[in-house]
Parts: structure tokens; sequence; C-alpha cells
């Protein structure tokens, strides 16, 4: 759902489809670092504290991705 509005999302920041590629790529790099923490940590501490970290995160993160007026700031 997401790789198709490619071009939507470079036409709305005014940047190249590129440009905008690198949010997915930084998303798999999240994704892929935050299951080597979050795996230990979470067989450390239990699960719950951890899941409602990771909830409150997407939630911030989402927030930022909405309110993002250029690729920098949605890439980040």
């Amino acid at each position: 759902m997401y790789i198709p509005e490619l071009p939507t999302i470079a036409a709305d920041l005014a940047t190249t489809t590129a440009a905008t590629q690198m949010t997915l790529t930084a998303y798999f790099v999240g994704f892929g670092v935050f299951q080597i923490v979050f795996g230990p940590l979470s067989d450390a501490v239990g699960r719950k504290r951890p899941l409602y970290f990771g909830l409150s995160l997407f939630a911030a993160a989402s927030v930022g991705c909405a309110t993002a007026t250029d690729i920098d700031q949605l890439v980040a």
C-alpha cells in the first residue's frame, strides 16, 4: 500500500521519488535495529514495558510523519 504512493508523497513534499525511497530504507533499518534491541530487552524485563514503549514511539512517529513538511523530516 505504501510503494504505489511514493510518487504522490514525492509530489506533496516537492522532492524526487528517489529521495522518497529513503523513507522505506529508514523504516527497514529501524525495524531491524529495534528487533535486535527489543528482543533481548523483552526477555529481560518482560513483554509489557517494551510493548508500551514501542506503541508510544509508534504513535509519536506517526504524528511526526503526518506533520512533516519536507523529505528530511519524513525520513528522520
